[in-house]
């Protein structure tokens, strides 16, 4: 791990132990157990009752793994593609033939699954059939239903990892990535070059791999990538979380080529360029092993909710670059944890995103963006208060109040990420306000910004 990962250690997980119960490889696939891990003292979420799945930010159909946190409150709602040349035997450049498959030793496919055992029969065949040369792992969260019983049973050649608690979406990928570098050390084979973190409800078609592969192969100072994210309700739509790429305003708010809060255009190939953004879509990004690992990795107490933006806009303070590559594209189910509207994911959504900025802004920003927030949130959580939402409004309120909380917790972190900074000013965090644009100018997609 080099320098840079080391000084933004203070977000990461508790240090790995060395003996990961991974059963020994066999002809029959092997369920890895993650190592025993002190859980840290001090929570920055009040326990709740019951435990929700985390899951990443969507909107018509909500996507990502849920946390347990008690009912609370979102105001942040987080082409046709173009036919990729199949890859030609250089000695016989005439005859078009399938793209090569990518070495198993280059690329780790994580399926991060929570109660998901119906999603996995229904989508996993796909991912197995459509991914040759690719290893792909599920990492379970402490699932309650049979999701490992049936992995064993319908899938013996896919290896699990099981967790040995609920991580969160944050927390279950960083360990489930410990294990494999753990693992892979143990038995002497290189580590991935590529981690591709996909949803369990997520469709892919043949040649959905080799486009990300190709494209990162070649660009070597892109650290992240998505593909283009349609819905697979309605597949000429992009679908909420992600889309064709996201970005962020001046003020926090979360919107993507594709979709400006709740307007979700109809794909027509507009987005089909290859185009540098802010942040990749945890429902499929493909990021570098060494880029996740110097950036700090997912910061496991965002639990669920906008850690990959957090990670991404890290990554941008480095100097890296993410972009989305509509070459490829993939159809996420989305909505399979919490709807909208749902206070946990409200509370989850306002008090991450309030991190993250205090954590990335930089310093000339800071103070003047989070006063202008305060106003906001109070609008936001006035209007679900006089619309009924008691629960949302609610939430926003202890979000806003366990974020001052954690301030001084974070504040050695934000000096850590501000001394790496390559520049004052994050090329895609925009100096305008999507608020403004999408209710008063009323620019509802992102080719009228």
């Amino acid at each position: 791990m080099t320098n840079q990962a080391q000084q933004l250690s203070l977000f990461d997980d508790q240090p790995f132990e060395e003996k990961p119960a991974e059963v020994k490889p066999t002809e029959v696939k092997p369920t890895e157990v993650e190592p025993a891990e002190q859980e840290p003292a001090k929570e920055e979420v009040e326990p709740v009752k019951e435990e929700v799945e985390p899951v990443v930010e969507v909107e018509p159909v909500v996507e990502k793994k849920e946390p347990v946190v008690e009912e609370i409150p979102l105001i942040f709602e987080e082409e046709p593609a173009k036919e990729v040349e199949p890859i030609v035997e250089e000695e016989e450049p005439a005859i078009a033939e399938e793209p090569a498959p990518v070495p198993s030793s280059r690329i780790a496919i994580v399926i991060l699954n929570w109660n998901g055992a119906t999603m996995l029969e229904h989508y996993l065949p796909g991912i197995l059939e459509h991914s040759k040369g690719a290893e792909v792992i599920v990492a379970d969260n402490a699932s309650t239903d049979d999701s490992v019983k049936m992995l064993d049973r319908d899938f013996p050649d896919v290896r699990v990892i099981a967790l040995s608690r609920n991580w969160g979406y944050a927390g279950g990928y960083n360990q489930a990535f410990k294990v494999i570098e753990t693992t892979n050390e143990r038995e002497g084979k290189p580590s991935p070059e590529y981690y591709l973190l996909l949803n369990s409800d997520v469709r892919v078609e043949e040649g959905w791999l080799e486009p990300l592969v190709e494209y990162m192969d070649q660009h070597q100072e892109v650290a992240a990538c998505q593909p283009k994210i349609l819905s697979d309700v309605f597949p000429t739509r992009f679908e909420y979380a992600g889309a064709c790429g996201g970005f962020l305003d001046k003020y926090g708010y979360p919107y993507c080529r594709g979709r400006i809060f709740n307007t979700v255009e109809t794909d027509e190939g507009q987005y089909n360029n290859v185009q540098e953004v802010l942040w990749a879509s945890g429902a499929c990004m493909m990021i570098r092993s060494q880029d996740y690992w110097n950036a700090g990795t997912l910061d496991r107490k965002f639990f669920a909710h906008q850690e990959e933006i957090d990670l991404c806009w890290r990554l941008n303070i480095l100097g890296r670059k993410v972009v989305c590559i509509p070459q490829s594209k993939v159809y996420h189910l989305g909505g399979g944890t919490l709807p909208k509207g749902n206070p946990v994911k409200t509370y989850l959504n306002f008090r991450n995103n309030l991190t993250m900025l205090y954590k990335n802004l930089p310093e000339s920003e800071l103070n003047h963006v989070m006063k202008v927030r305060l106003w906001l949130d109070c609008i936001a959580a006035l209007k679900e208060l006089f619309t009924g939402r008691f629960g949302d409004f609610k939430a926003i309120i202890r979000a806003r109040k366990d974020f001052q909380k954690r301030k001084a917790e974070y504040a050695p972190v934000r000096r850590q990420i501000q001394e790496l900074r390559q520049s004052n000013h994050d090329q895609h965090v925009s100096q305008f306000s999507i608020l403004q644009s999408y209710y008063l100018q009323r620019k509802k997609t992102f080719d009228k910004l």
